[in-house]
Formats: C-alpha cells, structure tokens, sequence
C-alpha cells in the first residue's frame, strides 16, 4: 500500500454510516468510538480539509437507543443526520437502506466508511484504519466481525464493488 499514490482531493467528503437496534445502554460509547476515530484522522494532512458526515439509523427501538442518539447528536460538534425506523426491518435491510441514500444524495467523489454501532467493533479502531486507506484510492470501507475471540477484521471495497452488490440484493 506504501507504493499506491494518494488521490484524495481537498474538502472530501467522508460518510459514516451505521444502523442499530436496542444498543442504548452502549450507543453513547460506540458514537464517541467514532468521534474519536475522526479526530484522529483530522490529524493528517489529507484530512485536512475533509467534512465528514455521520448519517445514524435507529431500527425501531424498542429502548431508548433512539433518543440518546438524538442527545448525542446535539452534543457532538459535527454534522450528524439520524433516521429512525417506524418498525423493525433488521440490518441487512436497514444496512442496504442506508448505502442506497448515500449512493443517490452523495457525489461521486465521496467516501462511505460503514460501522456496526454495538460494541463488538471498536469503531475508532475502523475508522483509523479504514480511513487511512481513503487517500491510497479505496472508495468505501466495510467493517465486519469474524466468530474469532476478540478479533476483528476490516476488509476494504471499491465504491463499484458495493454498486455490484447493491444491484444484485434489489
């Protein structure tokens, strides 16, 4: 990866995505996780002039899950955007929601990092390494959990590769 020339453009948008459902005694820690990973990020020159932007999804909870989100968006000094389902639908659905929204109201030169908002995942940690992929050329990072004890994977995709898939579940 040291050898790929960095292509990022000033004042590029970054999209942080991620949906949950009954995660309100943990929903606090896991945006703070995020907020933390962007600070980080601000710190290379690449990321400068990068606005990102954290588009939140509530699947119906039947917790107060929704309503800490809401609290900590008021808080959170960025831009922040948050939906909240009116019933469940489950995060494969809620997850291709989200992707569909960013890939028809964002511009092509966005970036879509996508997190899990529980606590399985240390969203900081993806955020780090995700988003310092984002300058060598990759248009969208996936963060995913593998069934190994306290391992986590992140496994980055072209924007295109995410349009294929998204074509191929509708």
């Amino acid at each position: 990866l040291s050898q790929i020339k960095p292509i990022m453009r000033p004042n590029t948008k970054i999209v942080i995505i991620g949906s949950a459902y009954n995660e309100a005694a943990h929903i606090i820690k896991s945006l703070e996780n995020i907020k933390e990973g962007i600070i980080y990020l601000r710190q290379y020159h690449e990321f400068k002039d990068a606005f990102f932007h954290i588009i939140l999804l509530d699947d119906a909870s039947s917790d107060q899950t929704y309503q800490k989100i809401l609290e900590w968006q008021s808080q959170a000094g960025l831009a922040v955007s948050s939906f909240r389902h009116e019933r469940n639908v489950g995060a494969v659905y809620s997850t291709k929601e989200m992707y569909d929204y960013i890939l028809n109201h964002c511009f092509n030169d966005d970036y879509i990092i996508k997190v899990d908002l529980d606590l399985d995942v240390n969203n900081k940690e993806a955020i780090q390494k995700l988003g310092r992929l984002i300058p060598l050329g990759f248009d969208a990072g996936v963060g995913i959990r593998v069934a190994q004890a306290d391992m986590t994977y992140f496994e980055s995709i072209r924007r295109g590769d995410v349009i294929r898939i998204l074509s191929n579940i509708a």
